[in-house]
């Protein structure tokens, strides 16, 4: 049977392949892989026909027609399980990036209260600190599904930083507050009070550094795409 026969049946081909682009949903890699291997399975079938002599034209085209057919579904069906996990990343995406943001409200009000501390080493800024840093631990480890494991441990970290913080300032609190020796002489007092805030200025300096990188690594995330 020549090609000549065969051409109305070959001029389906494009408009198959156009109604079966139209899900712009779907990111053009997909679209373009899945109709290679659509369009890979349609010359399968072409040459299968032409090389097939014994049937008459009515005959093949109602053969073309029925496998074209089911080369469509298995198609359509492909890109409709494409669509179904690109919704199930899409909807992550939108809990993630809504939790990313609460966790960084979190950790912006811990390192304010933070900082409320290092101007002023008092009782009940060291109580406020103490119940922010026990509120964005919490919020961290209940979401850690959603969290990738990269800015997790950067978080856990983050958190140990501000925990050795915290001891600092109750001690040097402590220290400020309890009774003094009369044998203790004020340069030997003021040498201990400076030792302490040298080591939680130390401590003040790595999780400004530590939340500023993970502040960065967080927009990077945000602006990738799915």
């Amino acid at each position: 049977m020549s090609i000549e026969v065969l051409t109305p049946i070959f001029s389906a081909i494009g408009a198959a392949l156009g109604t079966l682009g139209l899900y712009s949903v779907i990111p053009n890699t997909i679209i373009n892989r899945l109709s290679g291997i659509f369009q890979h399975k349609h010359n399968v079938l072409l040459e299968e026909i032409k090389n097939n002599n014994q049937i008459s034209l009515e005959d093949l085209k109602a053969d073309y027609t029925l496998r074209l057919e089911e080369l469509k579904k298995d198609y359509q069906n492909e890109i409709e399980v494409y669509k179904t996990g690109l919704q199930t990343i899409a909807r992550y995406s939108e809990y993630q990036f809504k939790l990313y943001n609460e966790l960084w409200t979190s950790l912006y009000e811990l390192k304010s209260k933070a900082e409320d501390l290092w101007e002023h080493a008092s009782t009940r800024n060291l109580t406020k600190f103490a119940e922010q840093l026990k509120d964005t631990k919490k919020k961290i480890e209940q979401n850690i599904l959603l969290i990738n494991e990269e800015h997790y441990q950067a978080l856990i970290h983050i958190i140990e930083t501000f925990e050795r913080y915290k001891v600092g300032k109750d001690t040097l609190i402590s220290y400020r507050n309890r009774p003094r020796r009369r044998e203790a002489t004020i340069d030997n007092i003021g040498h201990n009070e400076l030792e302490f805030i040298g080591i939680n200025e130390q401590v003040k300096n790595e999780y400004i550094i530590l939340v500023q990188i993970l502040a960065n690594d967080f927009k990077k995330h945000l602006r990738e795409p799915i």
